[in-house]
């Protein structure tokens, strides 16, 4: 596989800037969690006939889909305001 690194201008969030010293940090686990959780209530919600198995590698693909997809989605040279509320 090939890999290409993007590189994006600052990421904050909505309350200011990223910073492990003040505690404000959004670790990868907590987000790709709180991505799968959303991801299966909606699948559980639409698809009530699907198995164990089928539920979960759609709420992985669409999980990390969506990751992509937010980062991807921006220009790489403008600031990116990350925020994790559910809208």
């Amino acid at each position: 596989k090939k890999e290409q690194h993007l590189i994006y201008e600052l990421v904050t969030l909505p309350e200011g800037k990223i910073s492990s010293r003040q505690g404000t940090l959004i670790l990868y686990t907590d987000l790709i969690n709180k991505l799968r959780e959303n991801s299966l209530k909606e699948i559980r919600k639409r698809h009530k006939d699907w198995g164990k198995k089928k539920t979960q590698e759609t709420t992985d693909a669409i999980a990390f889909g969506a990751l992509k997809f937010g980062m991807l989605s921006q220009e790489n040279n403008k600031k990116i305001i990350f925020d994790t509320r559910t809208k």
